[in-house]
């Protein structure tokens, strides 16, 4: 189980890393950042959504992590808009 682990840590980091090579295209297309953004995470969620019900595993959330994860979940949307208005400013 520790190698699958490992495998998707490293599947994980490639994808990430190589996250620009999808929207430096779509960015000389004209295509913005938010939208840019909101089709990542868009795929992204549906993608987890298969995974958990070809899995069966349940969708709820234990009372205990939601404030974990809605600290994570702002913290992320706050560097993703940083990222877009920088990216806004470095246009103009």
């Amino acid at each position: 189980m520790k190698h699958k682990e490992i495998i998707c840590g490293i599947l994980a980091a490639v994808c990430y890393g190589t996250n620009p090579f999808g929207a430096l295209p779509l960015y000389e297309e004209g295509v913005n950042t938010a939208s840019v953004l909101f089709y990542r995470f868009s795929m992204a969620v549906l993608m987890l959504a298969v995974m958990f019900i070809v899995e069966r595993k349940s969708f709820s959330v234990k009372k205990g992590d939601l404030k974990t994860l809605a600290s994570l979940g702002a913290l992320f949307a706050v560097l993703s808009i940083t990222k877009t208005i920088k990216n806004s400013l470095r246009q103009q």
